[in-house]
């Protein structure tokens, strides 16, 4: 790897970043361009290339297509190499919800088509106009079995 670039990389690390977790010490923060979520940005001679993935590669490590470099210090400025590991979307996903980052409930859910406010007016309709969940499933748009789960807490209970 060319000294130059990767000398230009480090020039763009700040080894003395905070210890988000103990046990891992502490961050190497990226100080130079970041993208809007907070993932460094690096010209690596060729292209512009996520910081992680750079950091990755200065230790053989490379992140196949598709892949990411996931934070185990949940710090996306991070590039410190031991901090990081390569997974896919769903790695990260089921890594963040292990941490308690991630809520998968009502509006959390990717899948979600009501908001907690549609979810608590379900509920008063049902009761105060008396409608049915016919009714209310073409009035929000979903199916019937979602409208009676609602109205039974079996799903959206922690509302």
């Amino acid at each position: 790897m060319n000294e130059v670039i990767v000398a230009r990389f480090w020039s763009r690390v700040d080894r003395n970043g905070p210890v988000v977790r103990p046990e891992l010490g502490p961050c190497w923060l990226w100080i130079a361009n970041r993208n809007p979520k907070g993932y460094g940005l690096f010209w690596n001679g060729r292209t512009t290339v996520i910081a992680t993935h750079f950091a990755l590669e200065l230790i053989g490590v490379t992140v196949p297509t598709g892949a990411m470099a996931c934070h185990s210090c949940d710090n996306p400025p991070c590039v410190n190499y031991g901090h990081l590991f390569v997974g896919d979307n769903s790695i990260n996903q089921l890594d963040s919800f292990q941490k308690g980052r991630r809520d998968f409930r009502g509006e959390g859910c990717p899948r979600a088509k009501l908001t907690a406010i549609d979810v608590l007016e379900i509920r008063r309709r049902a009761v105060d106009e008396n409608l049915s969940n016919a009714e209310l499933a073409k009035l929000y748009n979903v199916c019937e079995a979602t409208i009676s789960h609602i109205i039974t807490r079996r799903n959206w209970k922690h509302i």
